[in-house]
């Protein structure tokens, strides 16, 4: 950009130059459960620096506040936004409306809850390592308390492995990133 015009309140500038900016492949698709505004932000904030496509909020039985407004959305832009911008990865995930369990949407080629009672994520490495750019990932992340075993039956039927990162339970945000990062590291060439 070129610097036109500027005063003590604004500047003005002239693009003199685009690119596009191509998202990180294979897509990653991640269901975020909603928590308090710190762990989500900071989940936010991780999903983007590791190239998350689309980024779906959740309401569980274990969820304490509501999300979705205008704000909301507007305050999970600027964190986004941030971390593209430190992380130098300037693919913006997009970002839904709130889902309920029931109501997630069926994406991705391959699912995964992330549960300590769950397969070692090792036992997928091979798997990983043979999948093509077309092939799409799910993943989702218990909200802090866990899901109901209501919750985790019904994922269950649509087909969600469950992976265990680590055999003990962690933090919502630190799951996330644990999660989210060593699916991203295992199919990064």
């Amino acid at each position: 950009a070129e610097l036109v015009d500027y005063n003590k309140k604004s500047a003005h500038v002239r693009v003199t130059k685009t690119w596009n900016v191509n998202p990180v492949t294979p897509y990653l698709y991640w269901f975020v459960p909603v928590a308090e505004r710190g762990v989500f932000e900071t989940a936010l904030s991780h999903l983007t620096v590791l190239g998350i496509h689309t980024i779906y909020p959740v309401i569980t039985e274990k969820s304490k506040r509501k999300w979705g407004t205008e704000k909301d959305f507007d305050r999970a832009h600027r964190v986004m936004v941030a971390a593209a911008e430190q992380s130098k990865q300037f693919a913006i995930p997009a970002i839904t409306q709130p889902y309920t369990i029931e109501n997630m949407p069926q994406i991705a080629t391959y699912r995964f809850i992330g549960d300590p009672t769950g397969s070692p994520i090792s036992a997928y490495t091979s798997y990983f390592s043979q999948v093509s750019n077309e092939t799409s990932f799910a993943g989702i992340i218990g909200p802090e308390g866990g899901f109901t075993n209501e919750e985790l039956a019904y994922l269950d039927t649509l087909g969600y492995d469950r992976l265990r990162l680590i055999p003990h339970i962690l933090r919502t945000e630190d799951a996330v990133f644990l999660g989210a990062g060593l699916i991203r590291s295992l199919l990064t060439d």
